[in-house]
């Protein structure tokens, strides 16, 4: 009798250690990114000849539980010139972007449903091929446009040109990149007088 009882459990545990693990499959929709901030920075931080845009993503958990995952930030972000089609700036993004690198604990990141995050670059206004957009503004009657000064110089500005931003973001090691929807922003050219 115990021999058999022996034999089954051995049976048992042999059937158990072969049968296989699911595959693990990460959960859909955990992460909404967007577009949060784009400014020009001001002429003290950025003074004409050397302007300078700041961007500001947010990534939000939109997950009804809390996430945990290793951390594989990269990303493109793209800004586009939209009365010059073909203007454009493309730019990387990876750990280095993250704001607070403390929410990361031996290269893993948890995020509470609900926690969100930010991401930031800096843009000099060049586009991809080195061109200085503010190069290429609309400058006519721009003497009528005093809009500031900088350690006594006069600074004039161009017409407003609207521009928009792009992305597709990868954070985590076992979740697909996120694309962030359209999102349109204005900025002027800056010149002494």
């Amino acid at each position: 009798g115990s021999i058999f009882l022996i034999t089954a459990l051995l049976s048992f545990f042999t059937m158990s250690c072969e049968e296989s693990l699911p595959i693990y499959t990460p959960p859909a929709n955990v992460l909404m990114m967007k577009v949060d901030v784009a400014e020009q920075l001001a002429d003290a931080l950025a003074p004409p000849g050397r302007q300078m845009v700041r961007l500001k993503l947010i990534g939000e958990n939109v997950y009804d539980e809390v996430f945990y995952d290793s951390i594989d930030i990269r990303g493109t972000v793209t800004i586009s010139w939209v009365r010059k089609f073909g203007r454009e700036r493309t730019q990387t993004l990876d750990v280095r972007n993250l704001i607070d690198r403390t929410l990361i604990k031996n290269e893993k990141m948890m995020i509470l449903p609900g926690q969100k995050f930010g991401l930031e670059l800096f843009w000099n206004m060049k586009g991809d091929d080195s061109t200085y957009f503010p190069d290429e503004m609309n400058w006519a009657r721009a003497r009528l446009r005093r809009c500031g000064s900088y350690h006594s110089a006069t600074i004039i500005c161009s017409n407003p040109e609207e521009m928009f931003v792009e992305a597709e973001i990868k954070i985590f090691k076992n979740l697909d990149a996120v694309r962030v929807e359209r999102f349109y922003f204005i900025i002027h050219g800056r010149q002494f007088e």
